[in-house]
């Protein structure tokens, strides 16, 4: 028993060790901060996955939510509470330009986004899961409907994590003195969520 504390207690050790590093180019200016809306995006990321119901069609309809919320940030402008941690926001004159379903289609609104920003939180298998849910907040969130698929897969739920996880990194190098930014331990998300890591031994207890 001693010898499977110790190495639970060297696992720990070791898991505390991983780091998440995004790379952040050069070039990547400061983005404006819309810290809230980061925050709600985890808000729906969280409900979907450690909510009450496990069900694929919400979990994969929230998480899209999230990104979407994550994409609009980049075309946001305050609309009250400036400065505040509720800081409220609106659709800049580009996200507005689109209308209608095209507002929550990912990748129009992920066009609209500074391609440095798309280049650090994006790379080419993330841009085709983006694609083959692009469409998925709007078509498939009523469970009930005909058309809703029986089975779903995580890459977009790991996407959603990993996305938040980069928006909050960047924002933590950038300077952001936002409470949950500062509070959020991205090292803990994306190892749990998207890259797991599995700990083991061949010791019995």
């Amino acid at each position: 028993m001693r010898g499977a504390l110790y190495w639970f207690n060297q696992s720990r050790v070791l898991f505390n060790m991983l780091e998440f590093c995004p790379k952040i180019s050069e070039e990547l200016e400061k983005p404006d901060f819309r810290e809230y809306m980061i925050e709600t995006a985890w808000d729906y990321y969280e409900v979907a996955h450690h909510g009450v119901s496990n069900k694929g069609y919400i979990q994969a309809s929230l998480s899209c939510l999230a990104i979407e919320i994550i994409l609009k940030s980049f075309n946001s402008e305050v609309s009250g509470n400036e400065g505040k941690i509720n800081e409220n926001y609106k659709p800049n004159k580009h996200i507005k330009s689109l209308g209608g379903k095209k507002s929550h289609d990912l990748i129009e609104l992920l066009n609209l986004v500074d391609s440095k920003y798309v280049e650090y939180l994006f790379n080419e298998r993330d841009i085709q899961t983006l694609e083959k849910n692009r469409n998925f907040f709007v078509s498939t969130r009523y469970g009930y409907e005909k058309d809703v698929p029986s089975v779903f897969y995580d890459s977009i739920s790991k996407l959603a994590a990993a996305t938040i996880c980069k928006m909050v990194y960047l924002y933590k190098k950038m300077g952001s003195d936002d409470p949950f930014i500062n509070n959020f331990d991205v090292n803990e998300v994306y190892f749990n969520n998207v890259q797991k890591v599995f700990l083991y031994s061949e010791q019995t207890i």
